[in-house]
């Protein structure tokens, strides 16, 4: 399975260049705002898209508030896109592979789709079910790809204890966003996690997309 991974895209969708792939995931923070013209026009040029993949798999982010505070006219916008399934806190089964989806991360200024460390922001990843293959969240865990601005850190400390060796998540892959900082991959407790933000600290696209072949049993 060809999977193209892109994340943090920040209205900034218009310079990226796409290759073809099985299925495309976008693991949040798609607008800068995060209003419905913003989404309009992400919609439109993901439309133009579509061809190149069989699925197309979005998550919402921090950035992503029309999802939150508009979900009816959110998810009519969206649906106008040929092959895409949004997912927020649920899951999908395609071509045998089961994925799941969730755009929660910890507090962080007066954004969208957050919650209070430990046990509030907990009650998602309580949803993820346990024979997930491949996670989609915009939240890092914490201590993985998951540096902030400074010293900082953005990743969940509740995401990663269900993702260690101690919890009971073992995705084959975990895809991410949310720290502009750490783009790239890291194998931790079997698990594939994969930052995939495509933006800088300006939000300026400066990334590729990740493209990863892979085989599930």
């Amino acid at each position: 399975m060809k999977l193209v991974l892109i994340a943090d895209t920040h209205k900034a969708h218009t310079s990226l260049d796409l290759p073809e792939g099985d299925i495309l995931i976008h693991a949040g923070d798609c607008l800068g705002w995060g209003d419905t013209m913003e989404l309009y026009a992400f919609a439109y040029w993901l439309k133009q898209q579509s061809h190149k993949f069989q699925h197309i798999l979005l998550v919402a982010g921090n950035h992503d508030g029309a999802f939150q505070y508009q979900p009816a006219e959110a998810l009519s916008i969206v649906e106008q896109v040929p092959n895409l399934i949004y997912l927020q806190d649920s899951g999908v089964t395609l071509c045998g592979v089961r994925f799941w989806g969730s755009p929660w991360t910890t507090e962080f200024r007066n954004w969208y789709f957050m919650r209070r460390p430990g046990p509030h922001i907990d009650k998602a990843w309580k949803l993820i079910p346990e024979d997930t293959q491949v996670l989609i969240t915009h939240s890092p865990p914490y201590g993985v790809l998951d540096k902030g601005v400074g010293q900082t850190t953005v990743g969940c400390d509740m995401l990663a204890y269900r993702l260690g060796p101690d919890g009971n998540l073992k995705p084959r892959l975990h895809v991410f966003g949310h720290s502009h900082i750490c783009y790239g991959q890291e194998e931790h407790n079997g698990i594939l996690h994969v930052n995939a933000d495509l933006c800088d600290n300006r939000n300026v696209l400066v990334k590729p997309p990740v493209v990863l072949e892979l085989s599930f049993d």
